[in-house]
């Protein structure tokens, strides 16, 4: 496996964001895209850096709210019958908003992340990826020319696990 190289791989999805891209919009784009890493790109398509879920977690700011609900006793029935008291418990309602702040991801973003190449070999980025506990990098094809990520899926495929 040491012979073969990184651009000879079947990479996974990658979703590029745009550096102005606000971190609501970066998280949505988590989200529906199914991703949990993104390469981010300047206004030219060069290679700025890395944003991942936690980098978004980390600023997430969750807002909880409970209310508590007292119904009493239902109006549509004669209050002098037993059937009228069904609803006379109280129940408490929470609801959970998650704010971010109104940033981009220019703020937040890894600038210089370890990056894999793809005339390198699969198993220097092997190595890389263990060492470092990655479960993904971009490859670049230059110096900040980016030409997909790279996951720790696509590398087992290769091992045969």
């Amino acid at each position: 496996f040491s012979s073969r190289l990184v651009k000879d791989i079947t990479m996974g999805s990658t979703f590029p964001i745009w550096e102005k891209t606000p971190l609501s919009v970066a998280y949505y784009t988590m989200r529906y895209s199914g991703t949990f890493a993104n390469p981010v790109l300047d206004s030219d398509g060069n290679f700025k850096g890395l944003i991942t879920d936690r980098d978004l977690f980390d600023k997430i700011d969750l807002i909880s709210t409970i209310k508590r609900n007292n119904p009493g006793i239902d109006m549509d029935e004669d209050p002098w019958t037993w059937s009228g008291i069904r609803n006379v418990a109280s129940y408490f309602i929470e609801t959970n908003q998650i704010k971010l702040p109104s940033e981009t991801i220019e703020s937040i973003l890894i600038r210089d992340p370890v990056v894999a190449y793809s005339n390198e070999s699969i198993g220097s980025v092997a190595k890389k990826m263990k060492d470092g506990n990655f479960n993904h990098l971009p490859v670049l094809d230059g110096p900040s020319r980016l030409t997909g990520m790279l996951y720790d899926l696509d590398l087992m495929g290769v091992f045969n696990v």
